[in-house]
């Protein structure tokens, strides 16, 4: 495996348990809190809180992938 493969494995190890924590947080948490406000929770909400997550996992592998470099190295 190149040094780029391991940039890349390293960004995505454990992305998939970051997404289900987020998933579920964020799953349970946003109709919980329209159900305490006596709000309906509308389907554009639910697109909004799907796209959320999106962008919090995808810049949390961006952000993993940008510092890999600097983590490989140390642990070198």
């Amino acid at each position: 495996m190149g040094y780029l493969g391991k940039c890349f494995h390293r960004a995505f190890a454990g992305s998939v348990l970051f997404t289900d924590k987020v998933s579920i947080v964020g799953g349970v948490l946003a109709p919980a809190i329209f159900f305490a406000r006596g709000e309906a929770m509308d389907a554009a909400y639910q697109g909004y809180l799907a796209w959320t997550i999106l962008t919090v996992v995808g810049g949390g592998i961006a952000l993993r992938l940008v510092t890999a470099p600097y983590f490989i190295w140390k642990d070198d």
